[in-house]
């Protein structure tokens, strides 16, 4: 064990700076976890990476059936066709509902590891969401690669894709560092977490377009976080659309709130984890 590491124990007080000071040490280790999961996912596949894109190209396909065909869905505005919208909304909603999903389960996943080894319970969580990052990255570099066969020409715009994902990261975390501590006491916060995505899917418009939204329940669909990352990523692949600067400071500060009160839930239960397990 490498030295100078600092592990969680009752003589340590948990602090948000000696948090990241914590998760920066044991970076290896969860880098380690990280690459092992993509390995797994990846390995032994014909498909490799690219099913990161098959399995949401088969969702879209027949969301594009039912909505654009079928119900006759209006067009992305400028004219951008429906196809992009979708894979635009859904790729970076995956990647929050696997974050958020197989947050929720990580400890008891992982409990062997947890009862016997002393290490910083939160680089699981951090593990989590890096595992669903990279796969993020992974299908949005596939996604460039498609836009010319979706009828988006390349454009410098594309450039802040990046800013979209670290933003998107910025409000995963707090929500993933939630789920993950209270499981191990409660274990039905993993279904109410499944639930609670389900129903977030569907208030946020990814599979339709936020006209058919009454406009006297708009204010509510916008205090949805999730509702301007959409919107931002589409931005980034479009050019245009973007969310205004108030609601992206509004966005920023939801996913604060979450970090602070994840953050605060994990410094008073991470002792107790490994013997609810």
């Amino acid at each position: 064990m490498r030295e100078g590491l600092i592990l969680s124990g009752p003589v340590e007080k948990l602090t948000p700076a000696a948090t990241v000071a914590r998760l920066w040490r044991w970076r290896d280790f969860i880098w380690t976890l990280t690459a092992r999961e993509i390995k797994m996912r990846y390995v032994g596949s014909i498909g490799g990476a690219a099913w990161n894109i098959i399995q949401p190209l088969a969702l879209i396909a027949v969301f594009t059936v039912i909505f654009s065909f079928l119900l006759k869905m209006s067009p992305f505005n400028g004219g951008r066709g429906y196809l992009i919208y979708l894979v635009a909304g859904l790729l970076p909603w995956n990647a929050f509902q696997d974050a958020l999903q197989r947050s929720s389960n990580v400890y008891i996943e992982h409990s062997n590891l947890v009862r016997k080894l002393p290490f910083p319970l939160e680089s699981l969580v951090a593990q989590t969401v890096a595992s669903a990052t990279l796969n993020l990255l992974i299908s949005i570099g596939l996604l460039c690669l498609l836009l010319p066969v979706l009828g988006v020409e390349y454009s410098s715009t594309l450039l802040l894709l990046p800013f979209a994902v670290l933003f998107q990261v910025f409000i995963t975390v707090g929500p993933a560092l939630i789920v993950a501590s209270l499981t191990p006491f409660w274990r039905d916060v993993s279904p109410i977490t499944g639930l609670f995505l389900f129903l977030g899917f569907w208030i946020t418009p990814i599979v339709y377009t936020p006209d058919l939204i009454p406009s006297r329940f708009m204010w509510v669909f916008k205090l949805n976080p999730f509702y301007h990352i959409v919107r931002l990523y589409r931005a980034c692949c479009v050019g245009f659309g973007y969310p205004t600067t108030a609601e992206l400071a509004g966005t920023a500060c939801a996913g604060a709130v979450f970090l602070v009160l994840g953050w605060w839930i994990f410094s008073k239960l991470h002792r107790k984890i490994p013997e609810n397990l």
